[in-house]
């Protein structure tokens, strides 16, 4: 079966691009032919526009010319691993000139962001688009948020009830659905977690050496109550290794310390660490995949919107002590001499994986 997808694709971030690879992979492995539909968001500009590069303060301008960089840095892992439609869409194109396929798939990732969404781009991350007999399938779908006005749901309503088969990545998210008349939404995995630690062999980065023992930091957002950098200190105290911290939103981090790394490198990076430090969904996925110990920070004020899947995700594996939202020395220690009983976990994750299987198995069928 022919299949286009959409979704964050493009995105200059490690797990929207990982998801988009690992529902690839698994849809080929199951004798599919996905293809990523090339769909230029509203939010995406252009680098030949000069007002990419202008900005009203020079940290705003330091934050374009790192995210551009990025850019390219990514740009070379999509066009060496994601297939896409050759030409680019539009959202005046998409509806006129559909890719032609047998079904579409949109997910995973805040697709249905009703705050990070233009209000153009709602028929593409909707499927609002191609002929009737097409199947249109929603996987890990996810909104980002915990509620849905009365004026969205009104007009996504229409939307949703166009979909043969709809799954969210978030358990909250099952109720959403519902105050959009879908009564039959599933709770599934991110995709990343439709493969196992084996299959990313081929998309990470092959390091020539060993590095010496280091943990894994990878902290996104600000880290205003300084949470983060407690913890990282103490971990480091603790375990007697050096912290490897991946700052890829900060220009000057990237340009003295790390350098551009791109997904193939910080999944080794991660992949090789004896621990890691992380506020991220998708860090936490393959430090599970990996079997890397951890310690997983939740976020607050406005982010604490993502905590919801980070918590559902420790519940189904049983380490919800792992989670931590405020610095006690004590608890990080003990987290640092704590073994985690991999086995255990990874028979877990193989019953959730078994359940996004099934679920894509049975919507193409």
């Amino acid at each position: 079966m022919k299949i286009g997808i959409i979704t964050f694709h493009a995105a200059r971030n490690y797990g929207a691009v990982l998801q988009a690879y690992a529902l690839q992979t698994h849809l080929k492995k199951t004798g599919h032919e996905p293809f990523f539909i090339n769909y230029k968001f509203r939010w995406n500009p252009s680098l030949c526009n000069p007002r990419t590069w202008l900005s009203r303060t020079p940290r705003g301008i330091a934050f374009k010319i790192n995210d551009n960089i990025l850019r390219h840095v990514f740009r070379g892992f999509k066009n060496k691993h994601l297939i896409m439609s050759a030409h680019k869409y539009s959202g005046f194109e998409l509806p006129n000139a559909p890719p032609v396929a047998d079904a579409y798939i949109c997910g995973s990732d805040q697709i249905w962001s009703p705050t990070g969404i233009h209000a153009n781009d709602e028929s593409a991350v909707w499927l609002g688009f191609g002929n009737d007999h097409v199947r249109r399938i929603a996987y890990a779908a996810s909104f980002g948020v915990p509620g849905l006005d009365d004026a969205v749901c009104k007009r996504w309503s229409g939307y949703a009830q166009c979909f043969h088969a709809v799954s969210v990545r978030e358990k909250d998210s099952v109720d959403l659905m519902k105050k959009l008349g879908r009564n039959d939404a599933v709770w599934v995995p991110d995709p990343t977690l439709l493969l196992d630690a084996s299959e990313y062999d081929v998309v990470e980065l092959k390091l020539k050496e060993q590095p010496a023992p280091y943990f894994f930091s990878y902290v996104l957002g600000t880290d205003n109550d300084g949470l983060a950098s407690s913890v990282i200190k103490t971990v480091h105290k603790r375990l007697g290794v050096v912290p490897r911290l991946s700052r890829p939103y900060l220009l000057s981090y990237n340009l003295f310390h790390s350098g551009f790394v791109g997904p193939d490198e910080w999944l080794a990076r991660l992949h090789r660490s004896v621990f890691v430090v992380t506020n991220s969904f998708h860090g936490l996925i393959f430090s599970l995949l990996f079997c890397r110990p951890f310690i997983v920070l939740l976020r607050a004020q406005k982010a604490a919107e993502m905590n919801s899947r980070v918590l559902s995700l420790l519940d189904v594996v049983g380490l919800q002590n792992r989670a931590v939202s405020a610095y006690d020395r004590a608890q990080v220690e003990q987290l640092c001499r704590e073994e985690i009983d991999w086995g255990r976990v990874d028979a877990r994750l193989k019953m959730f994986r078994e359940k996004g299987c099934r679920f894509i198995r049975d919507a193409l069928a």
